[in-house]
């Protein structure tokens, strides 16, 4: 699918040092020290300082990989992440309050246990240029590992995340695994991808509901959610721009549905290089209702779910 970049993705390469990333834009960042707790599903478990940044949870990338049973090494550009516990040793760095630091996005290039380029989501990858060393995204380095998240709690008031790691479930034999998930209803995965990235997943017992959007069709997006949800409700929605920020609020309920772990949605939409005009609300187990509106993401190709604060009665 062809769409027009709106910004360009700095992808330098780089490895531990500052070597070859100083061109990068730098950016004043506040984040606040966190704790994570990475179980695996036989019970064994280990815990890591990371930080909050954005919003998001980021590791130090070399602790984090090694917590997860892997390590890194020095490749022909950047470096790449393995399943050999055999790393090198080093000293990992904590912080103690809430801090301010120089960073840098997406500066280094990283290769996954199959030695294939990671091109990751938002944050990705965090250079901190004042202590030289990068962070990442627990996701996209689980992923990189072949693992996902089965469960997680956090704890933001405590500073605390707890995750539940395991191999990515393949749907059937011989099939492609699952990309990440695309946003979390309480613990259950969601998927929201174009039609060509998901189908390569889907299993040969599930089933499909299918609504065309009213504002514009043409792309097929597949909405699934492994652990199913109670509901899942489609918008059309208005917005303000109030000083570069955005602000969401409902225009129309026009779809509303339940999905169990083997129903898909199909949407037929178009996601705009511009302001969403789209929004799904998804009612997860828990009761709860998280929010997004669909956006394109121009360095990934892939639909990019916003979290909002959807404004108007649901």
């Amino acid at each position: 699918m062809l769409k027009k970049t709106l910004f360009a993705a700095i992808l330098l390469t780089g490895v531990l040092s500052a070597v070859n990333v100083w061109a990068a834009q730098t950016y004043r960042e506040t984040i606040t020290p966190n704790k994570l707790t990475i179980r695996r599903e036989d019970g064994s478990e280990t815990t890591i300082d990371a930080f909050r940044i954005r919003g998001f949870n980021v590791a130090q990338l070399r602790t984090l990989v090694q917590a997860c049973g892997g390590s890194i090494v020095s490749a022909e550009e950047g470096y790449q992440i393995t399943t050999d516990p055999n790393g090198v040793s080093f000293a990992p760095i904590a912080f103690s309050g809430v801090t301010t630091v120089n960073v840098q996005f997406n500066v280094t290039e990283i290769m996954d246990i199959s030695g294939k380029y990671i091109y990751p989501n938002e944050p990705g990858w965090v250079f901190l240029t004042d202590y030289n060393y990068n962070w990442g995204s627990i996701r996209d380095v689980l992923t990189a590992m072949g693992y996902e998240i089965k469960s997680y709690s956090d704890d933001a008031k405590n500073a605390r995340t707890s995750v539940v790691i395991g191999q990515i479930v393949k749907t059937a034999k011989g099939k492609s695994a699952f990309p990440t998930p695309s946003v979390y209803a309480g613990a259950c995965p969601v998927y929201i991808y174009y039609e060509d990235d998901l189908k390569p997943s889907a299993h040969n017992g599930w089933t499909f509901k299918y609504f065309s959007d009213p504002v514009a069709t043409g792309e097929k997006v597949w909405i699934y959610a492994r652990d199913g949800v109670q509901a899942i409700r489609i918008y059309t929605v208005d917005y303000t721009d109030i000083n570069g920020t955005f602000n969401f609020s409902i225009k129309q309920k026009v779809y509303e549905t339940s999905l169990d772990s083997s129903q898909v949605l199909v949407l037929d939409t178009v996601i705009p290089e511009g302001v969403p005009f789209t929004a799904v609300s998804i009612i997860g187990t828990d009761g709860k209702t998280y929010s997004y509106v669909l956006g394109y993401n121009g360095r990934t190709g892939h639909v990019n779910p916003i979290k909002v604060d959807l404004k108007g009665a649901q």
